[in-house]
Formats: structure tokens, sequence, C-alpha cells
């Protein structure tokens, strides 16, 4: 059960954001943790198209504009779109008994809008309302869940009330009560509970015209469609018996997926065949006896697959259809057998009239994928003030001068200060990192890097001075006292021009870990290539690998003899330029080594200033000092810090969301990989945002006390916000913008031009091969996975063919000629002035 949030209000009294700008709404927004977007003013439409994907600032919010909400990433939106006042409070009571009061938003009474917190759902849902007689003509009255994908108005004025949009309880632009991370939490059980009550109590179920006059009924799905009963053809009623024999032929026990797809299949035939679906269903894996009515309401939100989808599944696995496609009648009433080809076509047609068509909003393969200012109110204060202080001062991006000091803050916070990840698991993570500064000379990388780690460096230089006297007095003793004692090992809190066995004596003494600073990492990556990429090369690769990782290290050498170093601990800061980068990216091993840095796009540089400061630098330096002299409570030494039950949550949502995004492998293996490194990176930055807040908080007097154990819900949402809206942005405009969108961004490009020139709307492989010059001659098995990376952009929906040896075709998005169309007229232009050039060429 969710808590309460606020008492409500009349909804007439106005909202306060009146008084306030858009540009401040938003940035209110922004720091409770939600994503604002600019809306056109007296309107619902979002003013810029790539919505979806940008992180809005402040500054795009005219004063004329609205002001949106995008939902998911964990904030979703019950939009009780109803005339009746009566079924809209009933509902919304239903809503606030089982998750707790939400935000709540009118906009045009009695409908309303109530957000919540959610993990589970991640797709837009519809479910219909019996219509009240109160919705103007042609209006669809429905409860709809707004997730990923999705917006709502959250300040400005109505389109048709011509009023301002007005909140019952709380703005979630409210300083002290609006916070992202203060919305009521909604369990899956409880929604699914939810939801089935709404259905059952107000959901529209509409009757057809068939044989049993009117008796079979069905319920509508999720996305707003309404189906036949009449299932693969408008003259065949399916009976139980079909339901029952097309079921036999299925494997109960499937992947999850396809129970789901076949559940909502017989779900479409009405509910007197929940009967048939309870039999076929338990006999599988799937099959939960206590929660079988859940499932089968919980599936009519889904929607969209029909009982010849559930034909095609059993045809595809083998059975026999003819008895049962024989009671199909063709137009002159004769019987006709229809054939597994035939069944094809229905699902197909079944499918265009009940799924629209791929609307994925495609990528633009010529674009340059620009990374993200430096966000506000995501980062530790003083890092944030830290960063835009100098980078005004200096002239350079406040987004380098951020990560240069979090990698130094990683490097001061002791490696012991570790955190559990997981409640159940032996799985720990140390304030480890590794980041890269790409930008051209001019980009300040060097300025950057200095004053980030200077404050590290000074701690670094005295104890090393400490080191040498140590040294000197041991070798100044004679060597009757000598002996028995070992030398002083080496404690450093930071390497420089170092190789591999100076680097392993230095973390012998320094379990803490270490900073590599390298202000040109080309060198870095080069010194490895110093045996040709022989074996020597792949042990320093081996190496720096494990020091990523941190843990025991044991060397083996003829020399230097055997031991063991307690933790080989590195964190690296470094600069590059692009073409050096492209070159080593090309070059080097594939092994992950660069896909461990967090790549910082930086932006040009600009005119610094020469103005008195804030003591911001005196402020850093002490939280150097103070993150170095990091301790546990004396009790709970050995034990971890974790994450409370919020941070758990968010730490799942993250985990399932950075697994989904590794299917980019399909088109970028080297930044699925990156975001494959992102689970234990955010447990990381989850300690360094930890370390860093409570260090802030101490006075001079009890810098060194000891840290809380627990890491909280709104530590870890910021830190999720900052990997997600800052951090993976640079990332994806390093991987596409300086290594390439796709390792076959070239061959993506041909295709892609191709498709435009030709205006196609379906595309198989023997078109490609009889496009662009650079694709003729390839081969089925090297043209499909191309045709799989522009499926995975938005470009192409697959469509399998019936048999599994058949290659499959592939239907162009519609949104590709509507949103290249300018591109389409260049790339023609293009393509003829090169075989005009072609045609003067020959005839010389």
């Amino acid at each position: 059960m969710g808590q309460n949030i606020s008492e409500k209000r009349p909804w007439n009294e106005y909202s306060d954001s009146q008084q306030l700008s858009s540009a401040e709404v938003a940035e209110q927004l922004i720091c409770n943790g939600f994503c604002p977007i600019p809306v056109k003013a007296k309107t619902k439409k979002p003013a810029f198209n790539d919505w979806p994907t940008r992180a809005f600032q402040p500054s795009d919010f005219k004063n004329s504009c609205s002001v949106g909400l995008k939902t998911g990433n964990g904030l979703i939106g019950l939009d009780i779109d109803h005339y009746d006042p009566i079924a809209v409070q009933q509902i919304r009571n239903e809503a606030e008994k089982r998750f707790g009061v939400g935000l709540a938003r009118i906009g045009q009474p009695p409908k309303i809008l109530l957000l919540y917190r959610c993990d589970f759902i991640t797709k837009k849902q519809t479910l219909k309302l019996a219509p009240s007689g109160k919705a103007p003509e042609g209006r669809t009255e429905a409860l709809e869940i707004l997730s990923k994908g999705q917006q709502a108005v959250v300040s400005g004025i109505h389109p048709e009330t011509n009023a301002p949009y007005i909140w019952e309880t709380v703005e979630p632009w409210d300083i002290a009560a609006g916070q992202l991370g203060r919305l009521p939490q909604i369990r899956e059980n409880e929604w699914t509970a939810f939801l089935a009550h709404v259905q059952e109590t107000f959901g529209q179920t509409l009757k057809t015209t068939s044989k049993n006059d009117g008796k079979n009924s069905l319920n509508l799905n999720s996305s707003g469609n309404e189906h036949r009963a009449e299932n693969f053809h408008s003259n065949h009623e399916t009976s139980l018996e079909e339901a029952t024999e097309i079921l036999s032929y299925i494997d109960p026990s499937c992947d999850y997926d396809t129970w789901l797809k076949v559940t909502m299949g017989v779900k479409f035939l009405g509910e007197q065949f929940y009967g048939t679906w309870l039999s076929w269903s338990s006999q599988g894996t799937n099959h939960e006896s206590n929660v079988d009515p859940r499932k089968w309401y919980e599936v009519s939100t889904v929607g969209g697959i029909t009982f010849a989808s559930v034909c095609q599944f059993a045809g595809e696995a083998g059975a026999d259809l003819s008895e049962i496609a024989k009671k199909y009648k063709s137009k002159n009433s004769t019987e006709k057998t229809i054939s597994k080809g035939d069944v094809e076509g229905i699902v197909n047609t079944t499918k265009q009239e009940s799924e629209p068509l791929l609307q994925d909003d495609p990528v633009d393969l010529w674009d340059n994928f620009d990374p993200p200012k430096l966000p506000e109110g995501l980062l530790p204060p003083l890092i944030e003030q830290f960063a835009l202080l100098n980078g005004k001062q200096m002239g350079a991006d406040p987004a380098g001068l951020a990560v240069a000091a979090l990698v130094t803050c990683a490097a001061a916070i002791p490696d012991q200060v570790q955190i559990k990840v997981k409640r159940h698991d032996d799985w720990k993570e140390s304030p480890r990192l590794w980041a890269a500064l790409v930008g051209p000379p001019s980009a300040k990388k060097s300025p950057i890097i200095s004053a980030a780690t200077e404050p590290l460096c000074r701690l670094d230089f005295k104890m090393m001075r400490k080191w040498q006297r140590r040294i000197q007095e041991y070798n100044a003793l004679s060597a009757q006292e000598n002996k028995g004692r070992q030398r002083p090992p080496q404690t450093r809190l930071r390497i420089e021009d170092a190789t591999i066995e100076a680097t392993q004596q230095v973390l012998e003494g320094s379990p803490w870990g270490v900073l590599l600073l390298q202000d040109e990492l080309s060198g870095f990556f080069g010194a490895m290539d110093k045996y040709n990429a022989g074996k020597g090369a792949q042990a320093d690769r081996a190496f720096w690998l494990r020091s990523f990782n941190g843990g025991q290290y044991a060397i083996n050498r003829v020399t230097r003899g055997a031991t063991v170093i307690d933790n080989v601990s590195v964190s690296m800061l470094g600069g590059i330029q692009p073409e050096p980068l492209i070159k080593i990216s090309s070059d080097a091993a594939d092994d992950g080594l660069l896909q461990r840095l967090f790549p910082i796009m930086l932006s040009n540089t600009a005119v610094g200033r020469d103005e008195p400061m804030l003591p911001i630098n005196d402020s850093y330096a002490e939280l150097i000092s103070s993150l170095r002299k990091t301790s546990l409570p004396g009790i709970l030494e050995k034990r971890p810090l974790e994450f409370d039950d919020g941070a758990q949550v968010i730490r799942r949502s993250l985990e399932a969301k950075h697994l989904e995004l590794q299917s980019l492998e399909t088109i970028n293996r080297k930044l699925a990989s990156h975001i494959g490194k992102y689970d234990g990176l955010f447990a990381r930055l989850c300690i360094i945002w930890h370390c860093v807040e409570h260090s802030e908080c101490a006075t001079a007097d009890d810098s060194d006390r000891e840290l809380p154990v627990v890491v909280t819900e709104r530590t870890a949402q910021r830190v999720a916000d900052f990997l997600h809206q800052f951090l993976l942005p640079h990332a994806l405009a390093f991987y596409s913008g300086v290594l390439g969108l796709s390792d076959d961004h070239d061959r993506l490009e041909a295709i892609a031009g191709y498709i435009l020139t030709h205006k196609l709307i379906r595309v198989t492989n023997r078109d490609i091969q009889r496009g662009d010059r650079t694709m003729r001659g390839l081969k089925e098995h090297e043209t499909r996975p191309l045709l799989e990376q522009l499926s995975a952009l938005g470009w192409l929906n697959r469509v399998d063919a019936l048999r599994p040896s058949s290659p499959p075709h592939w239907q162009v998005n519609p949104a590709v000629h509507k949103k290249f169309a300018d591109r389409a007229v260049r790339e023609a232009k293009r393509r003829e002035a090169t075989r005009k050039m072609m045609r003067k060429l020959s005839k010389k």
C-alpha cells in the first residue's frame, strides 16, 4: 500500500504553476526526478519530434509553451478518461485503496490523471470502459495506463476548456512533496487485482451476432481494437471442439511468451472458452492453479493476438488443419479446403486489422548523436558546483570536470568500502571507475584532469615522501639490523608512467587502490602493443582487465619470486582524441578493455573567465581528504554497504533494462558490451554518491566519522538517472559518432538509401542484392544480419514465412518515407550525379 502524499483540495483551486514560468516548472521537475518535455501551447502535442529520446533542459522551455511529463522508467499515469463523475470517482477510490494517494491532475473534469511509480509496466495499456452516454460523438471512454513512449501535460492551458491544468494534491514540481521518489509504488499483485476489478465492474462487453444468438461475448484488449468473434472468416464461428483440437497441437510447456500469445488468442474467443484454456494451461509449466483467474484477466490487457495466430502456431507445429479448414465457406457457399498458406494469409490479414504496422520512430543513420549537457540536480551538490564553476572559469566542458571528479573520488575512497549488490548473493563492488575524456586537442582535456585530480595528487605526494623517508631509514640500517626485516612497501594513491611490474609493486603496498592518470590514453593502449600483439601484450591486457575488478592477484616469476597482491585495484582517468581511438578500436583485441571506460564526449571550449570564485576548490580538496578517511562503523567493519528496499527495486529495474538494451548487440557489439557493465557500475556509482554526500555533511571535527551502512532509494534513483540520462547518451554518442553506429554502418546507409530512393514498402534479400554495388554478391546469411539491424533501428518490420526454411521478408516502416523525405531527394540526386559521372568517364 502506498503512502498518502497530502490532503485533497477543491479541483477549482488553480495550480501554483500559473505563477511560474515554463522553464521554472521544468527545472523543478528535473530536480524532483521527472523528465519534462516542451509541449506546444494549448495543445497536447510535444514541441519536438525526438521527445521520447531527448533529455530536455530548462532552457528548452519557452514561456509560451506548456510542460509535459514523460512516463515510463518507473513512472506511470492512470488516465481515467470517462465522462461519468461517479464511475471516475469509483475507479479512483479503488486505485487509492490499493496503491495509496498519488498525484492527481485535472484537465477536463470529471476526467482525471493519477501518477504512481511502477517498475513492471513498460508499455501503454488501454482498457475500454462502458459508455457513459455523456461523451462527445466519436470519443471512446477508457482507462489508459501511460508508460514508456507516452507523455501527459502537467502545466499549461487545456486545449478544450481553455483553462489551466490543476492538481488536487500537490504539484509534481513541489519542492517539498512532489519528488518522484515520494509517489506510492504499485505492486504487481495489487495491480492485477485492481485491473480485474475495473474490467469486471466497468469494462465494456460487446455482443456478437452469431449462430448462438449473441451468447458469445468478448472483452476488449489493450490495443483498443474491437475484434469480431468470427476469428477465421466472416462466415465461420469457432467451436469449443475446434479450439480444443488446435490447442492439442501446441505444447503447453512452451516458453512464457508463446504461452501468453496462445492465452490471448483463446481469451479473444470469449469467456466461455475459459475452461478450454484452463484445461490446456494446466498441463504446462506456466500453470499456477492459485492464480489462473488472475492470469486470465491479466492477458486481456495485453491484446493484439487473435485465435488465427493460434491456428498458425498449430500449423507450424505440423498439425493437419484440413478438417477444420473445410468448415470455411467460400462466397458460393461451397466447402473449401484451406492450406497452411491460406492460413498464413488469414493470419497476416487479421494482424493488419488488429495490429498497426511498426510505428517506431526510425533512427537517422546519417545523424550525429549529440551528447547531453551536464544535468542539474543529480550529482552530489559539491561535485556539481565544482564542475560548473571551474567550467566557466576555464572555458571547459563541465561534463568532463564532473566525471573526472567522480573518478578522483572513486580513487580516494578506500577499496575496503564495498556494497553488497544483491540481498542473497555474495556479489560485492568497490568504488572503482574508468573514464576517458574524448575530444580534440583544444578541448582542454589536460587542464580538466589536472584540476580534478590535484587534491589527490597532493595527498599522493605526501604519502610518497613518507615512504621515501622509510626507505632511507631502512637503507641506513646495518646488515644485522636489517636481518628479518622486510623492505617497506611502496604506498601510493596515484601512478602515471609505470610498467606492469612497477604497478604491481605499488599495489603490493596500496591495498586501498590507486588512480592511473593518462594524459593521452593512446599512449597507454599503444604501450600494450610493444610486443606486436604477442603474448606480452595479452598478458598486459589481462592484468589491466583484472585491475578493473579488484581482488587478489598471484605472481610467480623467476626473478621476483612468488607473491600475492591483496588487492589489484586501479581507477583510470585519461584523455584521448577521436582519431587515435578509432585506430585503437579497430586494431586492438576485442576483449572488453575499451568498453570498461565511461566515454565523455567533450563539447567545444569557450572563452574562460578571470573572476573571483567561491571557495569551491578548497571545499573539493577537503572532500577528497575526507573520503580518504572513510570508514564503516566499528561493529560492522566486515559488513558491506547495502541497498534499502526502495533502492533494491530500482536496481532490479535497471538490471532488466540493461538486459533489454544489450539486444543492441545486433547493431553494435561494442556498445552492447559496454552496457553489459552497467549493473556493476551502477553499484559503484552508488558508493561514490553515498560517501560524497555523507562527507559533505561532515564538519572539520568529524570528517573521519563513520559512514552509514544503508544506501537509500533517493540516492539510488539519482544515480540511476545520471547513468541513463547522462552517461549512457555519452556512450551512445561515442559508439555511434566516433566508432560508427553499427559495425556495418556503411552497408546500412547503402540499404537505407536504396529503400528511400526506390520508395520500397517491402524488402527481400533479393532486393538488397540487386541494389547498391557494395551489396551485390552478398549471400543470404550476410544480408539477413543487416536487415535485422535495420529492424532494430526502427526501419523494418520482420515478417516470417510460414515455413521455417523459407527466408523472411521485411515490411518498411511507413514513418521512414515521411521522416526522411528530404534525404530521399538528396540521395536520388547523389545517385543520379554518380551515374552521370560514370557515363561521362566511360565516353573518354
